[in-house]
């Protein structure tokens, strides 16, 4: 499975979520793919993002979950269906 995290660079939450991301990709033998709102607009816009940061987990290149906003690590998990 792979995992999209939506960010941007003045994006504070973003920031407060990057440790969090790198946890549950440890944990769940996520590849991790992160994408610059401000500089991949097209891939913004192919997954309907409109809020940073949104995590968006892939499995076979389909959407299995999406989460936005930060969050805590145990409540992500749950979220993205990882717990």
């Amino acid at each position: 499975m792979r995992l999209l995290k939506f960010e941007a660079s003045w994006c504070g939450p973003c920031q407060k979520m990057k440790p969090v991301v790198a946890k549950i990709a440890e944990a769940h033998g996520l590849e991790v793919e992160t994408i610059d709102i401000d500089v991949d607009q097209q891939r913004t816009l192919q997954y309907g993002v409109q809020s940073v940061p949104t995590l968006v987990l892939l499995e076979d290149d389909e959407e299995k979950a999406r989460l936005i906003g930060a969050k805590p690590q145990s409540i992500a998990e749950k979220l993205l269906g990882l717990a």
